[in-house]
């Protein structure tokens, strides 16, 4: 199917030169960077001219064409559509997912069709020879253009009057689709006068624009390239977050304080770093509690019925005030990883095989410089861990058990 567009040219000068080109930067791959520009282009173009579009269908599909691909390619398309809507990173990288799928379906779909046609027809020199034609793209020549448009019952075929047709249907348009030899004459980069004008209109700025890029996007790259090079592939495949949201930030009151006073609330389901801090939750806890951890009130309930307790006694209750943001990440780290790796517990216990490096390295990008927005500002969190994230309670508990832990081996641990 050809689409052929047209749009007017006015408005769209000062976008073009402050759109975000920089956005593509994030990206290694230089197909995604590509995608990327083409994304913000069109995104200018559709703000200020939607797109009016012909459609004409193609007489007939390639030989290796299979109706499977072509399940493929309109779930890519949805795909587009989507991630053109929403402008939801996660939907542009599910489209690039499904867009890489495609290509490598083509390429496959084709090599076992020419592959099993060459095989059957080995001993036919006049359809061996027709193939080689068909895969080298002779019989059709490198030129793709569209050769021939029904118009009205009319088959139109030079290129000039078709060129006309297009521009016919197109609606105050201020540029027309040009014939070939005449838009090479134009846009020759000999005449200055084309294109001096629209460099005096820029602003006076140096050096490449500022990179409006999301941060988010850059935290999901870093977290994955982490995550697929320390841990097997199933395992990566299930904690990179894919579309991930940002961590917002919401207090609640403490009612039972004198006056006022609220607790910061992280929320961060579904960000970045949700699946891997929540993975890291459940294989490290057996490693967060020691002889004076109780796991939760009926627990501590049922421990009083069994002290004898006088008259004379007293049940005091310490509260540590805002631990959370107080807890030293750099230092818990360290002693997590050395709990988690004396005698080797950790790869033993979970089949693995990673060093302690691997772990602290993991807990790192799941703990610290957790980004989240509060009232439409963004913000990265800098000390402590977040009262929200999976590895928050971990984390605090990890670091007061070694606070008692190292009492006793100094024997000053208090009694009363």
């Amino acid at each position: 199917m050809v689409h052929v567009v047209t749009r007017p040219a006015s408005g769209e000068c000062l976008d073009h030169i402050y759109a975000p080109w920089d956005a593509a930067f994030v990206f290694e791959e230089t197909d995604d960077i590509i995608d990327t520009w083409y994304d913000i282009f069109n995104g200018i173009l559709d703000k200020h001219a939607p797109a009016k579009t012909k459609r004409i269908k193609r007489i007939s599909q390639p030989k290796w064409f299979t109706g499977d691909l072509n399940d493929e390619i309109k779930k890519r398309d949805c795909l587009l559509r989507k991630a053109r809507n929403s402008r939801n990173p996660g939907d542009w990288m599910l489209f690039r997912e499904a867009k890489n799928r495609v290509t490598k379906f083509i390429r496959n779909t084709k090599k076992a069709f020419f592959k099993s046609q060459v095989e059957e027809n080995r001993n036919c020199p006049k359809k061996l020879w027709s193939l080689i034609r068909d895969l080298t793209r002779d019989s059709q020549g490198k030129d793709c253009h569209v050769r021939e448009l029904d118009e009205d019952g009319e088959i139109v075929t030079e290129d000039i009057h078709i060129a006309e047709l297009f521009n016919s249907t197109s609606q105050k348009s201020v540029v027309r689709i040009p014939y070939r030899p005449d838009f090479f004459s134009e846009v020759s980069i000999n005449d200055e006068t084309k294109f001096v004008h629209i460099c005096l209109e820029r602003p006076n700025t140096r050096g490449r624009p500022p990179k409006h890029y999301h941060p988010l996007l850059k935290k999901e790259k870093e977290l994955a390239s982490i995550v697929k090079r320390i841990l097997p592939k199933s395992i990566a495949d299930l904690l990179v977050q894919r579309g991930s949201r940002l961590a917002h930030l919401y207090c609640l009151p403490k009612t039972h304080k004198e006056t006022l006073a609220m607790r910061p609330i992280l929320s961060s389901t579904g960000s970045y770093n949700y699946k891997l801090a929540k993975w890291l939750d459940e294989k490290l806890k057996p490693l967060s509690t020691n002889d004076h951890s109780i796991g939760d009130t009926f627990s501590f309930a049922d421990n009083l019925q069994e002290i004898e307790i006088s008259d004379d006694d007293t049940l005091v209750s310490y509260d540590v005030s805002a631990l959370f943001t107080n807890v030293p990440v750099d230092e818990t780290i360290g002693v997590l990883a050395r709990k988690a790796f004396k005698d080797d517990w950790f790869n033993k216990e979970y089949n693995l095989n990673i060093t302690e490096a691997d772990l602290k390295e993991l807990l790192e990008v799941s703990t610290k410089n957790q980004l989240f927005h509060f009232q439409g500002v963004l913000y990265e969190q800098v000390h402590g861990v977040t009262m929200g994230s999976p590895l928050g309670p971990l984390m605090a508990n990890v670091f007061m058990c070694n606070i008692e832990e190292r009492l006793i081996h100094q024997n000053e641990m208090p009694t009363f």
